[in-house]
């Protein structure tokens, strides 16, 4: 599962840059899925890694002690689980089946949702939620 961790210094020093590595690296199953970036916003740094997949209350407390080892000196910090573009078009399909379930689509025993329908509702999904 990806994680996204972004921790607040006063200012980010070179020393927290590898903090912020030495968390990552400790806790990922892929070495080479770790990268440490600036936040736009001022004082924030981003570690993203990959862990191994496990229900999400599980790996907070790992993920809380590992921020707490390593990054000591922090002034605030954020974590997130964020959906790869393949598992958001997953969960998309699966919302836009159950809405058509509710909405009736599906009357008919005999007919069933298509992929061509579903992409339609999730594409429909998608746009309504862009307009102001």
């Amino acid at each position: 599962m990806n994680v996204r961790v972004r921790i607040q210094f006063e200012p980010p020093t070179e020393e927290d840059w590898q903090a912020m590595r030495s968390l990552a690296a400790s806790l990922t199953n892929n070495p080479e899925s770790v990268r440490v970036s600036a936040d736009a916003a001022p004082g924030w740094l981003i570690a993203e890694f990959t862990m191994p997949t496990e229900a999400q209350y599980k790996a907070l407390p790992k993920i809380e002690r590992a921020i707490k080892f390593h990054a000591w000196n922090r002034g605030d910090s954020t974590f997130s689980f964020p959906y790869t573009e393949a598992e958001r078009a997953r969960a998309d399909r699966r919302a836009a089946r159950r809405k058509a379930r509710r909405r009736g689509h599906e009357r008919d025993p005999k007919e069933k949702l298509t992929d061509a329908k579903i992409d339609e509702l999730v594409l429909k999904r998608r746009s309504r939620g862009r307009q102001p």
